[in-house]
Protein backbone atom coordinates (compact mmCIF):
# COMPACT_ATOMS: atom_id res chain seq x y z
CA UNK A 1 0.00 0.00 0.00
CA UNK A 2 1.60 3.28 -1.22
CA UNK A 3 1.44 6.42 1.80
CA UNK A 4 -1.09 8.06 -0.11
CA UNK A 5 -3.08 5.13 0.45
CA UNK A 6 -2.25 4.60 3.78
CA UNK A 7 -3.42 8.62 4.33
CA UNK A 8 -6.87 7.94 2.57
CA UNK A 9 -7.36 4.66 4.71
CA UNK A 10 -6.56 6.58 7.97
CA UNK A 11 -8.48 9.65 7.06
CA UNK A 12 -11.89 7.68 5.56
CA UNK A 13 -11.59 5.58 9.08
CA UNK A 14 -13.38 8.88 10.63
CA UNK A 15 -16.45 7.97 8.59
CA UNK A 16 -17.20 5.37 11.50
CA UNK A 17 -17.17 8.04 14.46
CA UNK A 18 -20.22 8.68 15.97
CA UNK A 19 -20.96 11.67 17.88
CA UNK A 20 -20.29 11.36 21.48
CA UNK A 21 -17.05 9.16 20.45
CA UNK A 22 -14.66 11.12 22.74
CA UNK A 23 -17.16 12.14 25.11
CA UNK A 24 -20.40 13.33 25.38
CA UNK A 25 -19.93 16.81 23.78
CA UNK A 26 -17.83 15.53 21.31
CA UNK A 27 -18.66 15.76 17.35
CA UNK A 28 -17.39 13.67 14.83
CA UNK A 29 -15.97 14.39 11.54
CA UNK A 30 -19.08 15.43 8.75
CA UNK A 31 -18.81 14.08 5.13
CA UNK A 32 -17.42 17.76 4.05
CA UNK A 33 -14.73 17.85 6.75
CA UNK A 34 -13.65 14.38 5.27
CA UNK A 35 -14.16 15.34 1.29
CA UNK A 36 -11.45 18.93 2.37
CA UNK A 37 -8.97 16.90 4.44
CA UNK A 38 -8.81 14.65 1.16
CA UNK A 39 -8.63 17.12 -1.28
CA UNK A 40 -5.56 19.14 0.61
CA UNK A 41 -3.76 15.54 0.51
CA UNK A 42 -4.16 15.54 -2.73
CA UNK A 43 -3.30 18.74 -3.82
CA UNK A 44 0.30 18.24 -1.60
CA UNK A 45 2.23 16.52 -4.18
CA UNK A 46 5.66 15.40 -2.70
CA UNK A 47 5.20 17.31 0.73
CA UNK A 48 3.68 14.06 1.58
CA UNK A 49 6.74 12.66 2.90
CA UNK A 50 6.10 14.72 5.67
CA UNK A 51 3.34 13.13 6.78
CA UNK A 52 3.23 9.84 9.27
CA UNK A 53 -0.27 8.11 9.65
CA UNK A 54 0.45 8.79 13.76
CA UNK A 55 0.07 12.27 12.90
CA UNK A 56 -2.84 12.28 11.59
CA UNK A 57 -6.28 12.42 13.86
CA UNK A 58 -9.91 13.99 14.73
CA UNK A 59 -10.49 16.54 17.04
CA UNK A 60 -13.02 16.13 19.97
CA UNK A 61 -15.04 18.96 17.82
CA UNK A 62 -15.00 17.52 14.79
CA UNK A 63 -12.25 18.97 13.12
CA UNK A 64 -9.19 16.83 11.64
CA UNK A 65 -5.68 17.57 12.43
CA UNK A 66 -2.93 17.03 10.11
CA UNK A 67 0.91 17.92 11.56
CA UNK A 68 4.06 17.69 8.97
CA UNK A 69 7.10 17.86 10.50
CA UNK A 70 11.13 17.58 9.59
CA UNK A 71 14.09 15.89 11.05
CA UNK A 72 14.51 19.57 13.25
CA UNK A 73 11.50 19.49 14.54
CA UNK A 74 10.46 22.40 12.56
CA UNK A 75 6.01 21.72 12.66
CA UNK A 76 3.10 22.93 10.36
CA UNK A 77 -0.17 21.66 12.19
CA UNK A 78 -2.99 21.80 9.61
CA UNK A 79 -6.57 21.76 11.30
CA UNK A 80 -9.52 21.25 8.85
CA UNK A 81 -12.86 21.93 9.12
CA UNK A 82 -16.34 21.82 7.34
CA UNK A 83 -15.60 24.62 5.58
CA UNK A 84 -12.46 26.52 6.58
CA UNK A 85 -8.63 25.46 7.03
CA UNK A 86 -6.86 26.69 10.34
CA UNK A 87 -2.91 26.36 10.59
CA UNK A 88 0.16 27.68 12.36
CA UNK A 89 4.10 27.31 11.75
CA UNK A 90 6.66 26.59 14.61
CA UNK A 91 10.44 26.64 13.89
CA UNK A 92 13.06 26.82 16.53
CA UNK A 93 10.32 26.66 19.37
CA UNK A 94 8.68 29.45 18.49
CA UNK A 95 5.28 29.92 16.85
CA UNK A 96 6.01 32.42 13.51
CA UNK A 97 2.91 32.05 11.60
CA UNK A 98 -0.66 31.64 12.19
CA UNK A 99 -3.49 31.95 10.09
CA UNK A 100 -6.66 30.37 8.36
CA UNK A 101 -8.80 30.74 4.89
CA UNK A 102 -12.21 29.31 3.67
CA UNK A 103 -11.71 26.36 1.19
CA UNK A 104 -14.04 27.51 -0.97
CA UNK A 105 -12.77 30.79 -1.16
CA UNK A 106 -9.15 29.15 -2.01
CA UNK A 107 -9.40 25.74 -3.01
CA UNK A 108 -8.41 22.87 -0.55
CA UNK A 109 -4.61 23.94 -0.16
CA UNK A 110 -3.95 27.77 -0.28
CA UNK A 111 -0.53 29.08 -1.96
CA UNK A 112 0.58 30.33 1.27
CA UNK A 113 0.04 27.09 2.96
CA UNK A 114 1.83 24.78 0.83
CA UNK A 115 4.68 27.14 0.90
CA UNK A 116 5.61 26.66 4.37
CA UNK A 117 4.95 23.36 4.42
CA UNK A 118 7.32 23.30 1.16
CA UNK A 119 9.70 24.99 3.33
CA UNK A 120 9.73 22.60 6.13
CA UNK A 121 10.30 20.22 3.36
CA UNK A 122 13.41 21.68 1.78
CA UNK A 123 15.09 22.51 5.16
Amino acid sequence: MTLIERIHKEINSYKNLKDGWDGVDSSAPTYETITNTIGLIDSLGDCLELIDEDYIYTTWDGTIVIDFQNDYDDLVSVEIGQNSVGYFFQTEGHVSVVDNYKVTENGYLSEKLKSIIEEVKEK
